[in-house]
């Protein structure tokens, strides 16, 4: 597997498949820990047919967290190549100082860390990820 990161825009709307959001709780990240898994992840999921990744990526967050945010800035694009084929995503970042109540559809947990955990759910694409939001908090 190998992650490319693209400058938003530079992958079609169409194409992306991906919503991924990255949420800094004061200066902790917040993951969650869907129902039927062991391990932490970002938040997001797909882009329903019809849905824009920003739509996407909102409803994601209200649905793994309860937060509601107008403020969700782009971050990058991303393709993730596998085997001879390749998926697209967007990843966006929401910065809270507020967290919703956790409503009650796939995620059992959410959880405030200090660092990545080891035990997350795609480790590799997260750590590509993580390092493109640390880039833009040092500018």
């Amino acid at each position: 597997m190998h992650i490319k990161i693209h400058k938003t825009g530079q992958v079609n709307e169409k194409d992306l498949k991906f919503g991924v959001i990255c949420v800094k709780f004061k200066t902790q990240w917040l993951l969650v820990r869907h129902k039927e898994r062991t391990t932490w992840e970002m938040l997001g999921g797909h882009i329903e047919g019809g849905e824009s990744s920003q739509a996407a990526a909102l409803r994601e967050l209200y649905e793994e967290t309860g937060i509601i945010t107008k403020e969700m800035p782009t971050i990058c694009d991303y393709e993730v190549c596998n085997e001879g084929s390749s998926s697209y995503g967007r990843l966006f970042y929401v910065y809270t100082e507020i967290l919703g109540e956790l409503p009650s559809y796939e995620i059992e947990e959410a959880k405030l860390f200090d660092d990545f955990p080891e035990k997350s759910t795609y480790p590799q694409i997260y750590k590509t990820l993580v390092s493109q939001i640390m880039t833009c908090e040092d500018t």
